[in-house]
C-alpha cells in the first residue's frame, strides 16, 4: 500500500478548525508537538494506488502538499489515535544507492531495539520524489508512549541495564547515521 501524506499549512490560528474538518475514516491526523509550527497538520492514509483529489485551500487551509511514499519496511498500518503517546517522523536523506542498506540496517536494529525500548516503528517509506540534487528521501514513523520513552531510546545515550541488546542496536543505528547526508525528526500527536 502507498502512504499518502498530506502536509497541511493552515491559516493563522485555524489549525484546530481545519483538524476538526479533516478527521475522517481511513485517515489519521497528526498534530504538531515538537518541530512543526502550530499551523501545521499531517494527514495520513494508505491506498493501493495514488489517491484522487487533493485538499484545496479554503478559509482554514492555506496550502496542502501531498507526498506519495512507497513502503520499504512494514508500512501496512497507521498510528492508532486510541493508543495515545507520540509519533515521530524522521527523514533520512541519503545517496540513492544506499537505500537498501539503510532499510536492512534499520530492520535488523529494530529486533533488539523494540525489545529494549517502548518504541514501535510502524514503517519506513521512500518518497516518490528525490531531493533536487538527486538524493533519496526515506521517512520513518515510530510510535512511543511518551516523550520520555522517546528520549530513553536514543542510541547514543549511556546503556541502561534494562536494555540488554543496546550495544547491538546502538551500533547499527550509528552505522545508519554515518551513511546519511542529512536527517531530522518531528514529534507529532495523534488525533
Amino acid at each position: 500500500m502507498l502512504l499518502f501524506a498530506e502536509e497541511i499549512t493552515t491559516r493563522a490560528q485555524r489549525a484546530e478548525a481545519a483538524a476538526t474538518r479533516l478527521r475522517a475514516p481511513g485517515h489519521v491526523l497528526l498534530t504538531p508537538q515538537i518541530g512543526p509550527g502550530m499551523n501545521r497538520l499531517l494527514r495520513l492514509s494508505l491506498h493501493a494506488a495514488a489517491p484522487g483529489p487533493r485538499i484545496a485551500p479554503d478559509a482554514d487551509i492555506a496550502h496542502a502538499e501531498p507526498r506519495i511514499l512507497h513502503p520499504r519496511a512494514r508500512g501496512d498500518a497507521l498510528p492508532d489515535a486510541a493508543a495515545g503517546g507520540i509519533v515521530t517522523r524522521r527523514w533520512f536523506i541519503l545517496p540513492r544507492d544506499d537505500v537498501d542498506e539503510l532499510i536492512d540496517i534499520s530492520t535488523r536494529a529494530w529486533v533488539g531495539w523494540e525489545s529494549d525500548t517502548a518504541g514501535h516503528p510502524f514503517g519506513l517509506w521512500r518518497d516518490a520524489r528525490d531531493t533536487p540534487d538527486g538524493a533519496a528521501q526515506v521517512m520513518l514513523m515510530t510510535h512511543y508512549p511518551s516523550l520520555t520513552a522517546w528520549e530513553e531510546s536514543r542510541y547514543w545515550k549511556p546503556s541502561a541495564e534494562a536494555q540488554a541488546r543496546r550495544a547491538e542496536w546502538g551500533a547499527l543505528f550509528a552505522r545508519r547515521r554515518a551513511m546519511l547526508l542529512d536527517t531530522w525528526v518531528e514529534v507529532w500527536g495523534v488525533s
